[in-house]
């Protein structure tokens, strides 16, 4: 595989995955601020607190990915299974990240409607 394909597909899968972080954090935050105004002293679930507490954290993620495809693409001896293997996990664990974020915010919220 020609280095300029290898490199047009990791930045793709950097950028994509550094847009679905930035998601989760504003998807956590303004849920947050809905579910303290429309529950005013309920419990913010298991899955939703993880989020919030990791959701800066995700950022590193894209720039080791980053760092670690660069480092493939320099290498004298191309392996471009190991990229592509790389990029489909970025994808995987980006969009898992997202889903869970998502789901954990819709149970807090059902769990709250369900106790009132």
């Amino acid at each position: 595989m020609n280095t300029r394909v290898q490199i047009v597909r990791l930045v793709t899968a950097t950028l994509g995955s550094t847009a679905i972080c930035l998601f989760v954090i504003a998807y956590c935050s303004l849920s947050l601020a809905l579910f303290k105004h429309e529950h005013p002293g309920h419990v913010i679930t298991n899955g939703a607190q993880f989020a919030l507490k990791w959701k800066w954290y995700s950022l590193a993620f894209p720039l080791i990915i980053a760092a670690v495809g660069f480092g493939l693409i320099a290498r004298p001896v191309k392996q471009p299974v190991l990229l592509e293997l790389l990029t489909g996990f970025t994808w995987l664990l980006s969009l898992t990240w997202m889903g869970l974020c998502v789901l954990s915010w819709i149970g807090t919220n059902d769990v709250a409607y369900l106790v009132n």
